[in-house]
């Protein structure tokens, strides 16, 4: 057993879907990544839910939680790309940005190691707004 962004790997099929039904949640995760500008307190309403909260809960910015925001921009997801070594221009047009991460990381796993990420800044999130668990690193 290992840890990775505070996500308990048992196994390796774990760390790529860890929830019940795999493609389901993958398939979400694509979504929001490939939407960045979605709102996700707008994703709780059209669900039903109600949220606590439109800011980021990973950081105190006061900052709408977009999927950007959350994957790219709060300070926490910064310091979790940085320790693995991926570095994001947020200047750049969201794909252009993801391609020049690609080629700057120098690896053939970047899309492995991206999803694995997003995956677990995500459990991270949800980890704390459903199970009040502060998120680590």
């Amino acid at each position: 057993m290992s840890k990775y962004f505070g996500c308990q790997i048992d196994s390796p099929e774990e760390m790529v879907f860890p929830d019940a039904n795999p493609w389901v949640s993958l398939c979400s995760l694509f979504c929001l990544v490939a939407n960045p500008w979605v709102s996700l307190s707008s994703l709780f309403i059209s669900s039903g839910l109600r949220p606590l909260s439109i800011h980021c809960v990973l950081c105190s910015s006061n900052i709408e939680e977009t999927a950007y925001h959350l994957f790219f921009g709060c300070p926490f997801s910064k310091e979790c790309w940085q320790m693995i070594g991926l570095q994001w221009n947020s200047l750049l047009p969201f794909y252009d940005m993801m391609s020049a991460s690609k080629i700057s990381f120098h690896k053939q796993f970047f899309m492995e190691v991206f999803i694995i990420s997003t995956w677990c800044i995500w459990k991270q999130r949800n980890g704390f707004v459903f199970d009040n668990r502060p998120p680590t690193i």
